[in-house]
């Protein structure tokens, strides 16, 4: 329920501020509050924190899949390209991430290769909504 999933995010929120307030370097706590401020669409947030996650010494897919979120959603999207393409490199097999460059690749233009990373992303996460509304704003349904 919505309730619980806020408070869990609170939760995360708290769990990041305290180890924070031991370690302010902390690139994991980073991390982790980079991840609640984008489920509360903070994308200006997020990049700050997820910035500092990486200059900490984070630098795996989920980070730079974050990041290049977070520029996508910012209006951001060719900033953001190099991070999901260096992403979907070290995590080929993770459906959020090749949705993440699709919605890139989608706004720069670059539509067949939207399409081939919506149809990769749907075949590891079938029943994720944004990632069937994009293959079908770019084939009409098929």
């Amino acid at each position: 329920d919505q309730n619980a999933a806020t408070k869990s995010v609170e939760d995360l929120q708290d769990q990041a501020d305290a180890v924070l307030a031991v370690d302010p370097n902390n690139a994991d706590a980073r991390l982790l509050r980079a991840l609640v401020l984008a489920q509360r669409d903070d994308y200006e947030g997020a990049l700050r924190e997820v910035d500092l996650a990486i200059k900490g010494g984070r630098n795996d897919a989920v980070t730079l899949n974050l990041r290049a979120w977070s520029l996508f959603k910012l209006g951001r999207a060719e900033e953001g390209l190099a991070d999901a393409e260096a992403a979907v490199k070290a995590a080929p097999d993770e459906g959020a991430i090749l949705d993440t460059r699709a919605h890139i690749y989608e706004v720069l233009g670059r539509r067949e290769e939207a399409i081939a990373d919506y149809k990769a992303s749907l075949r590891l996460i079938p029943n994720e909504p944004e990632t069937q509304a994009g293959l079908k704003r770019l084939t009409g349904g098929d």
